[in-house]
């Protein structure tokens, strides 16, 4: 009975251009649903049950994820191999998806980021919830997403994707002010340097491209070799002395051994340092503020996660796209409604905890 009432809720499919991501690029077309009134409902209902609340400022942080699917509206997607699924374009606040958009399989990063980051700040303004700050990855830079959120007065912080082809800004990495730092994460603490660089966004022919004045704040870390170069042979001596001490008491199993850390992909090797660039519109907070509210993506990650494990995401029960982004959204309310009435419930219940899992609330009662 609820999956009838589900796939009436559907609506028409749509069909959007996608540049894939092959040695040869090209244009091809991938279907895509949006779903807008569901989508509104979703809002309305996180609003009414108090998880969202007119006359603050949230952040919003926007990304795709893959469900994989063997049904016939799953599209085998270039980049997973062969495998079939969706790829749902999710906005989120905190631990409250406010909006998806589903995607076939084969949709790319950006595809159509820029339309559904629009469409998302719409409907929020319609339910008068304010966003005051938007992450993303590096999908999100792009002239069309920096401009609306400048003319929207959002400030925004994502990951700059430096390319081979940016001879000045690789010179202005040399001529910044660099200073040294130490940037702490859940896993690692990063003594590293750090630096803010100007910068406008640029056509390959040096046209300027965007009006939006910008930053680009950069961590670095020297590599092995500049290392090399530039310690002492008595520091050096040390260095392999120690290292020589830590891998004999591990062959020995003397040390604890760490869970395997995640691999981060996105560090970028110049001229003998390891970098990463944040790119933002924000002028007023400092370099380590930035990298650490650009840090906090991970929370997205694992909401994601969340959603796949307690609220049915890696399973999409139907046949085709619109009807399974019927389920996403449904899936999504339950999730946002359980955040409302723990909220409430905490201030009756302390044992209640507000970063648990929905089995802890159950095993609460």
């Amino acid at each position: 009975t609820l999956g009838r009432v589900m796939k009436k809720l559907a609506t028409d499919n749509e069909i959007g251009s996608n540049v894939t991501k092959e040695g040869n690029a090209k244009i091809v077309q991938t279907r895509y649903n949006d779903n807008l009134q569901l989508n509104r409902m979703l809002i309305k209902a996180t609003k009414r049950i108090g998880a969202l609340k007119e006359g603050k400022s949230y952040t919003l942080d926007i990304d795709a994820t893959f469900l994989g699917s063997q049904c016939r509206g799953g599209e085998s997607p270039l980049d997973f191999h062969g495998k079939n699924g969706f790829a749902p374009m999710v906005c989120l606040i905190g631990d409250l998806p406010v909006y998806i958009s589903l995607r076939a399989g084969d949709a790319g990063a950006r595809f159509m980021l820029p339309e559904a980051l629009e469409t998302c700040l719409n409907l929020l303004e319609e339910s008068k919830i304010k966003v005051g700050r938007v992450i993303s990855d590096a999908a999100g830079y792009s002239k069309a997403v920096t401009e609306m959120l400048e003319s929207r007065g959002i400030k925004f912080v994502m990951r700059f994707p430096v390319s081979g082809g940016m001879p000045s800004f690789k010179q202005s990495l040399k001529d910044a002010a660099w200073r040294e730092t130490e940037i702490r994460t859940a896993e690692n603490n990063w003594k590293c340097e750090i630096a803010d660089i100007p910068y406008e966004m640029y056509y390959p022919n040096y046209i300027r491209q965007s009006s939006v004045q910008m930053r680009v704040v950069a961590i670095r870390f020297p590599t092995n070799k500049t290392i090399i170069k530039t310690t002492s042979l008595e520091d050096r001596i040390f260095r392999n002395r120690m290292k020589n001490e830590m891998c004999k008491l591990k062959d020995r199993k003397l040390l604890k051994q760490p869970p395997k850390n995640y691999t981060e992909i996105h560090w970028k090797e110049i001229d003998g340092y390891t970098y990463k660039f944040f790119v933002t519109n924000d002028f007023k907070k400092s370099s380590e503020e930035i990298v650490y509210e650009y840090n906090k993506r991970g929370d997205a990650e694992r909401k994601f996660s969340y959603m796949k494990q307690e609220f049915g995401w890696r399973l999409p029960p139907f046949m085709w796209m619109n009807e399974n982004n019927v389920f996403l959204i449904i899936a999504s309310l339950a999730n946002n409604i359980f955040v409302g009435i723990r909220n409430m419930f905490k201030k009756i219940i302390p044992q209640i905890n507000l970063r648990g899992r929905l089995k802890d609330f159950q095993f609460v009662f």
